[in-house]
């Protein structure tokens, strides 16, 4: 009997979440990704992989246990699997009715585009374990909607348009490492509510008031930190999530003072931090 192997590909929603896989036996020709951000800003997403050699043999797969309407395919037809609980993630068994060199996953997801005022933003990390010869990602906006001011990243992504929706796209080749892709994006159809001009004052009046009380109360607060601690507690306040190594990368900090900053912020009760493959999901809990 011949001897299964397993094809490990880790892909975790983030949100922002990285990106991982694990190709052992198996090589990528090309990688298709496709974010699909809807109305409601969930985002379906469809991953579509092409590799040099047929796959013959059980594939694990594992997902965010937040994610929901998976479905496997190669392209032909759907492929059956199964879900096996694992943490807090999910690990897909998969299993090819016969040999194909495609692979398609797509599932949904919620809770991984974040909302500022009037901008959301979309971003995640992806980490190339074995080299991906070609790559195509695609961030697919809504109906309305946007790039702010073109901030987007990678910086070499082009944006286009189907004609109803926006399309920010990479393409790279020979792909290994680590990959953030980052859209901000924002409603182009709103418009300014018109008010009284008595009401518009009053309004003007209790912002002031209010943000300059935060803004006193937030340098009292800040004064109590070292400058590194407080570089990462504007960039956690701004993101609200994060991981650990993107830190050490946004600020170029070394691993041991990131590890440092984070267990003095998580001491003080500012963040929450779990284990999440070979770093950690960050969250920032101060009001």
């Amino acid at each position: 009997m011949n001897k299964l192997f397993t094809i490990a590909l880790a892909l975790i929603l983030i949100l922002p979440t990285p990106y991982a896989q694990n190709l052992t036996n198996y090589s990528i020709q090309s990688q298709e990704i496709k974010f699909d951000i809807q109305a409601d800003n969930s985002v379906k997403q469809t991953m579509k992989f092409t590799f040099n050699n047929p796959i013959n043999t059980a594939i694990n797969y594992t997902v965010d246990n937040k994610v929901h309407n998976i479905q496997v395919s190669d392209g032909k037809q759907y492929i059956d699997y199964r879900l096996i609980p694992n943490a807090d993630s999910y690990i897909i068994e998969i299993f090819p009715k016969e040999p194909s060199t495609t692979l398609i996953i797509s599932y949904r997801a919620d809770d991984v585009v974040f909302h500022s005022d009037s901008i959301e933003h979309f971003f995640t990390e992806f980490s190339f374990g074995n080299t991906v010869q070609n790559l195509k990602v695609q961030v697919m906006l809504p109906v309305g909607y946007g790039v702010y001011q073109n901030s987007y990243l990678p910086i070499d992504g082009t944006i286009n348009s189907d004609g109803q929706r926006i399309i920010v796209t990479w393409e790279k080749t020979n792909v290994q490492g680590n990959i953030l892709f980052s859209v901000k994006f924002e409603n182009l159809n709103s418009s300014p509510n018109i008010l009284p001009i008595a009401i518009v004052i009053s309004i003007g009046a209790v912002a002031y008031i209010y943000f300059h009380f935060r803004k006193k109360t937030k340098e009292e607060f800040i004064k109590g930190f070292r400058e590194d601690e407080q570089k990462v507690i504007g960039y956690l306040e701004q993101h609200k999530k994060t991981f650990q190594n993107r830190l050490q990368k946004e600020f170029n900090f070394s691993r041991a003072k990131v590890t440092r900053i984070v267990m003095v912020l998580e001491q003080k009760g500012l963040v929450k931090k779990q284990r999440y493959g070979r770093t950690n999901r960050l969250t920032w809990l101060k009001k």
